[in-house]
Formats: structure tokens, sequence, C-alpha cells
């Protein structure tokens, strides 16, 4: 469109204004009032001749053009003759002197009017309101920074003149520069309001301003937008101001309007009209022509019309430009030699410009011919020889897509990006700058850059439609540098943008990769679901289904995973992925506990991409699934063909590793050394040189080179591992210290172990060693809890019933039967070792014993004994059942127990002895609770061969006091009272514990029962005042004061047999043991009956 200029100047090239008021005829009418003397309201001859004189010679001046001298003699007036009835002319005439000076000064002349304006009755009104009004105008015009003012004032001033003047002449100045005013104040629509009123005005066709209004109005609508009705506005002229020298102009801004408005076809017409005319605008009228040719899509029209104007106007200003169009032109016809050639020709004017502009359209025909150095050629030498214009950075711009090409000068491309979005900032080049840059880093793996550039893209064109590829971009770099999650995000924003872009699909499926990485699974499965219809390729899907078939494997949704994985196997198995889809769907299926499936599938991929990466990722995991099965032949024959291939880097230190392990388990540790060596020298910062680390020290520590192990396991500990293979290092460490007898520090690395990693596969041996370590550190208390915390985690396991076994046999050292019994029925639940069980049954029956459940305790020992029927503890099984029969009074059964247990126990010899205390000393008891067993079934001789057995078996025993006095007691039931005292004396005279006295009281009761109470009572007496008198233990007390009762008893006999002085004696003896019981037992059961006799006697 034709550049528009300032309106108001542009008028004031084509036209002049009306001055008003300033003609001779004015002042001679003046001068003819003044010698009249008949002017109406300032009659001159009130004036002074003196005033008169200097009016006249302002008067002179001004009429013949002299208007400085003019200016100075009104201005002498006015200070003379400030009050003359002229002096108003006066001021009016100074206005209009200022207006007319060869350098006016309408600041000046508008305040001359407006002191003439003051005075009342002023003549003048209407034209100095005129005056007035266009002098604020001018003025506003020079002085910028006053502008608005005074446009404001002059439309203040020819509004007042319009409402006090209706019908003024003036009218159709006072619009017209009304409407320039609004116009130049911003406000078109206002000024539209003007004009119109001047163009409606009954006389406006014959003002000389109406079709300066008419052009004037159509500008001020199309300032507006307006464009159909500045196109009506303008056609007023064409029709109603035919010779107006505006038309040519009209004409170009109503085909300007039609190019607007895409009505090429109608601009074309008006536009070869002014071209016709050889007017000033007709080279620019066959530019326009052109332009409307190349929008009708005729290049060859187009290229016609732009030689016509380079002929017509070779020196015009759109020359060069016009050679630039029709090379375009031709361009865009196909003809890319012509097109050339006008670039060519552009080059060698003097227009930096325009061969800017060419250079730029030259090196884009070689790109489009793919000439990537010519472009750098011309680029470069356009670069040389100096860019100016807009196209300069778009040359640049095409360097930098020619060096982008070819890795070796990426990098100065990435620099002329940055350079061009530097100098061009805010600008479409700018942003297109910034995004190559981004994109050829992201080529380059410069990701860091990348991402900076498209940040940097974001930040100062987030409106730019290249939007969405930088934000490709941006996503990239984020997934490529390790930030999946921020990627992820990034895609989703980018297809929340980018609904209908060509590379929707890809989007969608980097973003779920962007996801799967992030490992958000369930955000796979959801994007790709809902997005499913969008992917049109077979490829396409069966990529989206094995990311959903992955996802759901990573879910632990095993069924969903090998229906998805099966299905993307079906939509396509020629994508170049197919194959892992294969390899991932054998391990779902192994994990979904087929892994007859899994091989097959392994297999299967083998067979079909022998040498591809993923044919070797089903070699490394078929030897995996081998190695499970302990083929470690299988296995190692599949790492061997990994390591023979060339190409597979990534999985070799794994297979070297995987192979050195088969050695290791099949035992050839010498063997598996070198291969693990190798992992070390060749893959030292590899994650699987800590496993071959710790592999390395497994197999030193079973070649017995435990100096070497534990150094290994301490450099696999320097590395740092974390997680499983720390776990790994310090428990081999534990067991080498274990091995040393070295508790303390096996017990070091067990604690550390335990706290560092928790999840740890063996925690439970773990906490079993180390419950053993501090055991061997004599840290009972430690052990017990580590046992404890080993049951409570690992309830199932066979270690936890030994640990069970350790945690009951403390509570049953604490006395704590209930949870010792409960520990111990846990042990027996678990173990499968038939020494613990056996262990397990006979604490568990000893624990019930021990709380008197003596039926749960013989239904635990008789589980022992059908467990272990041979075993270590079978006699103490067989003592234990009998003696909870003997606990719970059934003594028949009881002895026959007693007597099979006998059997074994006379079988193992005198002096055998037994694996510990506690089993000879439950041996011991087969005696004399056998014997006992006897006494109470009255087998008074049975007893006595027991107890004989057990003097003869166990002359030593502890129980041998009790034994003398139940030999003693049987005795005594035969009435064999001689052997009964020897047995019980044995006792009385040898110890002096509870048995002992009561073995004394028993002789007493013997000596009682015959009569000899002269005996009676002194073995009596010895219980009474012996074993300690006062301070004797409880348990003897209780035979005291049952001594001191027979004694009385005694007592009473011998009064029945005396009489006198002896009889009182008796009785007082009598007496004094009864009272010692009550004096001395208060709390024995005797009392009451000790009272009672006393009572009785004190009656006698």
């Amino acid at each position: 469109m034709l550049n528009r200029v300032s309106r108001i100047g542009l008028l004031q090239s084509i036209r002049r204004h009306k001055t008003i008021g300033v003609g001779k005829l004015l002042l001679a009418l003046l001068l003819v009032g003044v010698v009249a003397g008949n002017s109406q309201g300032q009659d001159p001859s009130e004036s002074s001749e003196e005033a008169l004189a200097v009016y006249a010679d302002a008067a002179n001046f001004q009429n013949n053009g002299a208007f400085d001298l003019a200016i100075a003699e009104w201005k002498k007036f006015l200070k003379t003759h400030a009050k003359d009835p002229l002096a108003s002319k006066a001021a009016h005439y100074l206005g209009i002197s200022q207006m007319r000076k060869e350098s006016p000064d309408y600041m000046a002349a508008s305040e001359a009017f407006k002191q003439a304006l003051a005075a009342k009755d002023f003549e003048l009104v209407e034209e100095a309101l005129s005056n007035r009004g266009w002098c604020l105008f001018a003025a506003g015009q020079n002085d910028q920074a006053n502008q608005a003012k005074r446009f404001s004032e002059a439309l203040a001033v020819f509004d007042e003149l319009l409402k006090k003047f209706p019908k003024t002449t003036f009218a159709d100045q006072a619009l017209f520069y009304s409407g320039e005013a609004a116009y130049a104040s911003g406000k078109p629509a206002a000024a539209v309001g003007y004009y119109q009123r001047l163009i409606d005005l009954p006389k406006g066709k014959e003002s000389p301003l109406y079709c300066d209004a008419i052009y004037a109005n159509g500008v001020a609508l199309e300032d507006q937008q307006l464009w159909k009705e500045a196109l009506v506005a303008y056609g007023k002229l064409v029709t109603g101001c035919a010779d107006s020298d505006l038309l040519p102009e009209v004409q170009i801004r109503q085909a300007d309007i039609n190019v607007r408005l895409e009505q090429f076809k109608e601009a074309a017409p008006l536009f070869r009209k002014v071209a016709d005319s050889k007017t000033r605008l007709s080279d620019y009228a066959l530019f326009r022509l052109a332009f409307c040719a190349v929008q009708l899509q005729d290049p060859d029209a187009a290229a016609k019309t732009y030689d016509e104007l380079i002929t017509d106007y070779p020196e015009s200003q759109f020359a060069s430009a016009a050679l630039i169009a029709a090379g375009q032109s031709y361009y865009r016809a196909g003809k890319f030699d012509e097109a050339a050639a006008k670039f060519q020709a552009v080059l060698k004017l003097d227009d930096a410009v325009a061969a800017t502009e060419a250079a730029h359209w030259l090196a884009t025909i070689a790109a489009k011919n793919n000439k990537n150095d010519e472009v750098i050629a011309i680029s470069r030498a356009a670069i040389a020889k100096g860019l100016d214009g807009f196209f300069a950075a778009s040359v640049k711009m095409d360097l930098a897509d020619a060096l982008s090409k070819a890795p070796a000068t990426s990098e100065e491309a990435i620099d002329l990006y940055v350079a061009v979005a530097k100098e061009s900032a805010g600008q479409p080049v700018a942003a297109r700058a910034l995004y190559n840059a981004g994109f050829t880093a992201l080529q380059n793996r410069d990701l860091a850059s990348a991402g900076k550039f498209a940040d940097q893209f974001m930040a100062e064109y987030s409106k730019d439609p290249l939007v969405p590829d930088v934000l490709y971009v941006a996503a990239e770099a984020q997934l490529q540098t390790g930030k999946p999650k921020e990627a992820a995000a990034t895609y989703d924003r980018l297809l929340q943008l980018s609904k209908e872009h060509p590379s929707r699909s890809l989007w969608i499926l980097r973003g779920a990769t962007a996801a799967y990485l992030a490992e958000d699974y369930s955000a796979v499965v959801d994007r790709l679901t809902k997005a499913m219809g969008e992917l049109k390729a077979p490829e396409q899907q069966a990529e989206a289904e094995f990311m959903i078939g992955s996802s759901y494997y990573k879910l632990d949704k095993k069924g969903e995973a090998l229906k998805t994985l099966e299905k993307s196997r079906q939509t396509s198995s020629q994508w170049n992925q197919a194959a892992d889809v294969l390899v991932t769907l054998g391990r779902v299926q192994l994990e979904a506990g087929k892994p007859e499936l899994a091989e097959k599938s392994w297999l299967q991929v083998i067979a079909e991409s022998p040498a591809s990466g993923a044919g070797f990722q089903a070699r490394y995991r078929l030897a995996l699934l081998l190695s499970g099965k302990e083929d470690f032949d299988g296995a190692k024959k599949y790492y061997d063909e990994i390591l023979a291939a060339d190409n597979q880097t990534a999985l070799k230190p794994y297979a070297l590793y995987g192979s050195g392990w088969c050695q290791m388990k099949k035992e050839k540790y010498e063997e598996a050394l070198v291969q693990l060596d190798q992992v070390l020298k060749e893959f030292k910062d590899h994650p699987v040189a800590k496993d071959a680390q710790l592999a390395r020290g497994i197999c030193l520590r079973k070649l017995g080179r435990d100096d070497q192990a534990r150094s290994a396991f301490e450099d696999l500990l320097r590395r740092g591992p974390q997680g499983i293979e720390l776990g790994h290092a310090l428990y081999e460490l534990a067991l080498l210290e274990v091995g040393a007898k070295q508790p303390a520090k096996a017990s070091v690395y067990l604690k550390r172990l335990v706290g560092d990693v928790p999840q740890y596969p063996d925690l439970d041996k773990v906490l079993y060693e180390l419950a053993w370590a501090m055991r061997d550190q004599g840290d009972e208390a430690a052990a017990i809890q580590h046992f404890g915390q080993l049951v409570v985690k690992f309830p199932k396991t066979t270690l936890a019933a030994e640990a069970s076994y350790h945690v009951g046999q403390q509570q049953f050292d604490m006395g704590n039967f209930k949870k010792a019994a409960g520990a111990f029925a846990t042990a027996a639940e678990h173990t499968t070792d038939p020494a613990l069980l056996e262990k397990a049954y006979y604490k568990l029956g000893w624990s019930g014993y021990q709380l008197g459940n003596y039926d749960g305790a013989k239904r635990s020992f008789e589980k022992q004994l059908k467990s272990a029927p041979d075993g270590p503890l079978k006699v103490d099984a067989m003592v234990m059942i009998a003696e909870s029969m003997f606990k719970a009074g059934e003594f028949a059964s009881a002895l026959e127990g007693y007597r099979k247990a006998r059997t074994i126990v006379l079988a193992e010899g005198k002096g055998a002895g037994a694996p510990d205390p506690e089993a000879q000393q439950l041996r011991e008891l087969v005696f004399l609770h056998g014997g006992q067993c006897s006494q109470q079934l009255k087998k008074w001789d049975e007893a006595l061969q027991w107890f004989d057995q057990m003097r003869d078996l166990f002359p030593s025993t502890a129980y041998l006091p009790q034994v003398f006095y139940e030999t003693g007691y049987c005795y005594q039931q035969l009435n064999q009272y001689p052997k009964a005292l020897q047995y019980y004396g044995q006792v009385a005279a040898n110890y002096r514990d509870e048995v002992a006295a009561r073995a004394r009281f028993m002789m007493g009761e013997i000596h009682f029962s015959q009569r000899e109470l002269t005996k009676a009572i002194p073995e009596f007496q010895r219980v009474m005042f012996g074993f300690g008198g006062e301070k004797a233990p409880v348990e003897i007390k209780n035979w005291q004061a049952k001594s001191a009762f027979e004694a009385g008893r005694c007592g009473e006999l011998l009064i029945q047999s005396t009489a006198g002085e002896k009889r009182a004696s008796a009785i007082e003896i009598a007496q004094g043991f009864y009272k010692y019981i009550a004096e001395k037992h208060p709390q024995h059961e005797l009392v009451a009956k000790a009272n009672e006799r006393s009572g009785v006697l004190n009656r006698l």
C-alpha cells in the first residue's frame, strides 16, 4: 500500500489555505471609514490626530506588504493608544500582519486576535474568531511540545465561531480545520464528523475545501479501518471532483483498500488506470498491480508488470523492489533460472537493502536445488559485502541453515543463530533463529544448550507459532538429560497446544516414553489408551501397545501386560522394536510363572534377529533363566555368545560377570576369578563391577584365601555400594570374622547391615549370625533380642524356628513358662531340623510341666518321642512322661513309665553318666520317683529295690538324703523299725536340711509308736531346738512345730503312767511343749490344737 505521508503536509503541498480578512479592500474600507467618520461603534473622529497618524502608517505598511514595519507600528499604537476606539481593530490587524509576514508568528497572531476579541462592540468578531482558530491550528503544527493544547484551543475557537455565527461564511474553513485538528489529535472519528458536516453544507460543493474534505474524510475512515465506508467516500471524490489533482492518489487508495479486502480483481484496473496516467504515482501503481497478479496466482503477468515498471521507470524508488518481485514471481512460476537472473541483476545495483534481499532469494534457490555449498558461498559473499535492511537476518539464517547440515560446521551455525536472535530481538526471525539454535544443539547432543535456547524462546516468544516445535526441543532436552518427569509435563503442554500438528503422533509416543522413564506407569496406560485413536500407522499402534504392556508389567498387572504385549506383536511384527516386544513378553511370562513360554519367546527373538540388540538381550535373559535353574553350563553358553560378539559392549560386563558367576556356582573358583578379574580390569567403573568384586571375594573365601577375600570385600566397601550390594559385602566380611572366631568384629558388620540395609534378602541369616555373635561375646540379652527380631520378621523360616527356641529358652530360664511355651511351640511347628524338633518338644513339655499343665506336658513329651524315638533326649522324655503322670497323681501309669526308663538307664551301666547334669538328674529321678510311686501303691519291697538301685548307681546323688529317708520310710511301713531308724539316722546325723529334720521327726515317731517315750521326746527336742533353733528355715520350722506337738503327746502319756510329783512334772513338761508351739510358731496350723490340749491339762 502507498506509504501514507502526513496528510496535513500532503494537503499543503497541493493547495493553499484561504487567508481570512487580509485583502486591501478591507483596509481601504476602513480608511474610508476613518476619513468619513461613519464606522459603527468605533468612530475615528474620536481618536486623536497622533493616534490616527500611527494607525494610518501601520495600515499603509500592511497594505504594501511591509509586515514587519506594520507589526511595529500596530504594537506602537496599542502601547501608546491602548484606550483608543481603534485599539481593537489595531490588535486585529496586528494579528493579520503576524500571519502574513515572511516567517509567520501564529501564536503572536492568535494572542493579537484574542486581544481584539476581548474588546466590547468589536466589529470583526467573526473574522477574528476564524483567523484565531486557524493560527492556533497552524501553531500546533509547528509546536510538537504543545501540539495537543493548540489543537484543543483551535477546536474551541472554531466551535465558538460556529455557535455564534451559525451561517458564517467561514463555516467550511472552521469545519475543515476542526477536522484537521481532531485528526491530528488522534481522534479520526471526531474528524469524520467535522468533514461530513462541511460536505453536507447547503453550499458545501461551492467551497474550495469540498474535495479536500472528501479526501480527508476517506483517510480518517481508513484510519478507523472502516474500509467500505472509505471506499464510498473516495467514490464521491471520483464522481464529484473529476478535475481534482487528488484523483490519482484517491484511485491508489481505493485500489489499496481493495487489496486489503483481498478484492484483487477490483484493485487491478484501478492500479492500471493510474499506471497509464503517467503521473508521479504510476510506478507505484505498476508495483501494486504486479502484486495483485501475484495474489491472483498469475506469476507470469506479475513478472511482466514488474518488467514494465523497470523498463518505464528505471529510476523509480520501486525499481529494485520490482526486480526482486519479478524474481519472486519467476520463482513462484518455477522458472528458477529467470528468477536467479533478476536477483543477480539486483546485486549489480547500488542498493544494499535490495542486494541483501536478492542474496536471500539466490540462497533460497540454491537450497531448493540442494546446492548447500552454493548457499554458503552466496551468503558469505553477501555478508562480506555488507548487509542492510529487513533481509539481513534472513541471509544470516540462510548461511546458518546451510552450516547446520554438516556436523563440522554446526557449532558455527548455532553461533550465527544466536547472533541473529540477539540482533533481531522481538522479531519473528529472532524467534526462528532461537528455535533453530535449540534444534541444532539437540541434534549435536548439546542438551544443556538446547534446553537453554528453548527456555529463552519461551520467555521471549511465548505467542510465536513455533512454540510447539520449541516445546518439542525442550521436552527432548529434558528427557535426554534424565529429567523424564519434566519432559512428560512439557509434552502434555505441547499436546494441549497442538491438536492438528503433523508431528502430533510422534509427540504422543515421546510423551508416553517420558512418563514411562519417570516411572509414572499408570499415566502411560492412561495417555496411550486415550490417544490410540490418533495413531493411524500400525507401527505406531504397536509401539503404543508395547509401552502400555511394559507399564502393566511395571504395575505388576501381569495378565494385562501379557495381553497387550501379545496384541502389539499381532498389530505389527515388522517395526523396529518388534523384537524388543518379544524380549519384554518373555520377562512377563517368566514372572507370571510360565518359564517355558518365556524361553520360547527369547529363542524366537534369537531365531528372527540373531545379530540384533534384542537378540543378545534374549541371550542374556536366557542365561539368567538357566542360571536360576542351576543349568550353569547352558547359561554360560549364552553368556559366551554375547562375549563373542563385537557390537555388544553394553552387555559385555554383564556377560563376563554372569559367566564368572556360573563358574563360581560350579565351584570352579579359579576359572571364575579369571573372568571376574577381567570385569574389574576393563569395567572398573561399571555398576556390575561391585557385583564382580563381591563374587571375587566369595571365590577367594571358598578357596581359603581369607586375607585376600577380606581385602576384596573391604575394597568393595570403599567403592560405596548401596542397598543389597552393601549388604552382601558386609555379610561376607562378617562370615569371615565368624570363621576367624572374631565375634566382636563380626557383630560390627552385622549391626551395620541390619541398620543400613533393612530390606536385605537374607536378613534372617544376618540376624541369626548377629545373635550368635552376641552370644559368643557373652551378651545373652542382645543375642536373645536379635533372635526375637528374627522370629518377628521372619516367622516361617527354618532359622526362625531355631531363634524361637533360643527365645523360649531365655523365657524358660526367667521363669516365664507361658511365653517360653509359645516360643517352643513355634520352633517345633516351623523347624525342619530333627534335632531341634526333639529339643523344642522337650522344652515345650517342660514349660507345660512348670505351669502345672501335666497332661499337656505329657503330650509334648510323647510328640518328642514320636518325632525322635532314638534321639539323645529319649530317656529324658520317658522320664518326663512318667514325671507328668506322677505329678498328676497317676502313680500306676507313672510307675510303668519309670520301669521303662529304668530299663534303659540300667542298660547304660553304672557310672556311664549322662550328657549333662540335667539329664543326670532326670535319671536319678527315675529311681527316686519310681520308688515313691511304689510307696504310693503300698509296694514297699519294690520301693526298697528302686532306692537300693539308685544308691548303687548314683552314690553321689544330691537326692541321697531323700533316698535314705524314703528307704527308712519303707522299712517303717514294713515294721522293720531298727532298719528304719538306721536309715533315718543316716539322714538326721549327716544333713541339716528339711529332709534331715523330717527324718529326725520320723525317728521320734517310731519311738513314740513303741511307747519308748524317753527316746521319742529327745528326738523331737533335737528337731525343736536343733537345725538353727529359732533361726531355722521356714520348711524346718514346720517340723519343729510338729515335733513339739508330738513331744506334748508323749508328755500326756507320761501323765497317765505316773502319780504325785512325777505326774505334776509330766503335766508341766507336756504344757511346755504346747506353749512352745503357740509362742514360737504362732502361725502354724497346730496352734489351735496345742492350745486345746494345754487347756485340758490345766484342768487336771
